[in-house]
């Protein structure tokens, strides 16, 4: 049995499929509506660093010359290293066999 809504609803459900078949346009933003992130977030980067800056603290490390990799440097004072790129030619010899 229909009630009367639905009698109304198929009247008017060939009108309710053309307006559902439009598109509509992509909503246009206007230039001021842009934020300006320069002057909100900056340089976020310099601020979260100046912020840990007050957190963290500065702990001296003394580098042990009897347990360093064979190709660090460490300086006289041991708080410092280099890293060297001697390669040892004998732990690969069958790399150099196509130079022969």
């Amino acid at each position: 049995m229909m009630k009367d809504n639905d009698v109304c609803f198929l009247k008017k459900f060939p009108v309710s499929m053309e307006r559902v078949q439009i598109s509509q346009p992509d909503p246009q933003m206007h230039s001021g509506a842009l934020i300006d992130v320069p002057h909100y977030l900056g340089n976020m980067q310099f601020r979260v660093w100046k912020k840990t800056q007050d957190v963290v603290q500065n702990t001296p490390v003394i580098l042990d010359p009897n347990t360093a990799h064979p190709d660090l440097i460490l300086s006289d004072d041991l708080t410092s290293y280099t890293v060297t790129q001697i390669a040892d030619v004998s732990l690969a010899p069958f790399l150099w066999e196509c130079f022969q």
